[in-house]
């Protein structure tokens, strides 16, 4: 038996612009962290603050690819809402056929 499916495509949708959302809040929340660790070397200089900076940079690739993922989650939500909506189309439309 199925499990019981609450969802409409377009909430699915809804959710899917949501996560992209929360994703350029991510990139900008970053992007602010990074101008704020430069501006360090106005005010700290010597090995510590190399290091500090140099860790930062290096996670770099880390927060782009966690932004790459939300961006794929929300791709495969809008999918999901397609096949949703397809497979719901395709039903009707046997029930529809079907003659008694």
């Amino acid at each position: 038996m199925a499990d019981l499916i609450q969802v409409t495509s377009e909430e699915l949708r809804e959710r899917a612009n949501e996560v992209r959302s929360q994703r350029t809040r991510n990139d900008e929340a970053i992007a602010n962290i990074a101008t704020l660790i430069r501006g360090l070397n106005e005010i700290w200089s010597g090995e510590a603050q190399v290091a500090f900076e140099s860790k930062f940079h290096n996670m770099q690739g880390k927060f782009a690819e966690f932004s790459d993922h939300l961006e794929r989650y929300s791709v495969m939500m809008d999918k999901s809402a397609d096949e949703l909506e397809s497979k719901d189309k395709d039903l009707s439309s046997r029930i529809n056929a079907f003659e008694i």
